[in-house]
């Protein structure tokens, strides 16, 4: 990263979203960069919002974005993807992710298993109530298993080392999602 971008990024200085979302997109390789842009104080609602249903990195600001107007927005949105992608977010406010909870599309039922503000009882009712098998399972797993419980706790870029020892998951073939499922 060059001069330049260090600093925009220097909180005292005042950023434009525009440069910002620049450096976003140039910050190839490096998660903590585009989650350090993507969170700015200076990044404002509505260019994100843009920028989310325009670019093709949209999915993956969506995904780091702590904004809740943001949040709310793409929550309510018509597109599954971008109520999953919500519900998967390690910063939903609880009130979001308690009604992504009941989407009526499971893959947004799966990934709001996942949120770490979703109230345990939520998750509880998930595993045992759920219409969907798959939503129910997962449900199970984020209750049971080290990666499970790790992915609750905000664990979004993870590896699988697939060990047999007691309290890891099973050698079966099972994803640690980077940014969402696929609904």
């Amino acid at each position: 990263m060059d001069a330049v971008e260090w600093q925009v990024l220097d909180p005292a200085s005042k950023s434009h979203p525009q440069q910002l979302l620049k450096i976003f997109i140039n910050a190839m390789g490096s998660p903590q960069l585009r989650q350090l842009v993507i969170q700015h104080p200076d990044m404002s609602t509505d260019p994100l919002i843009q920028f989310i249903q325009t670019h093709e990195l949209g999915d993956l600001a969506l995904s780091m974005t702590a904004d809740r107007g943001v949040l709310m927005h793409f929550a309510q949105d018509v597109n599954p993807q971008f109520r999953a992608i919500v519900a998967f977010n390690a910063d939903v406010p609880e009130d979001l992710a308690e009604v992504l909870a009941k989407d009526l599309h499971q893959g947004v039922r799966v990934n709001a298993v996942y949120a770490p503000s979703l109230r345990v009882s939520t998750r509880v009712r998930l595993s045992r109530h759920d219409a969907s098998a798959e939503v129910r399972d997962e449900a199970w797993h984020a209750l049971t298993t080290v990666n499970g419980r790790a992915m609750v706790d905000g664990a979004r870029l993870a590896t699988h080392d697939f060990d047999d020892s007691e309290g890891s998951d099973s050698t079966e073939d099972r994803e640690i999602w980077v940014l969402y499922l696929p609904i």
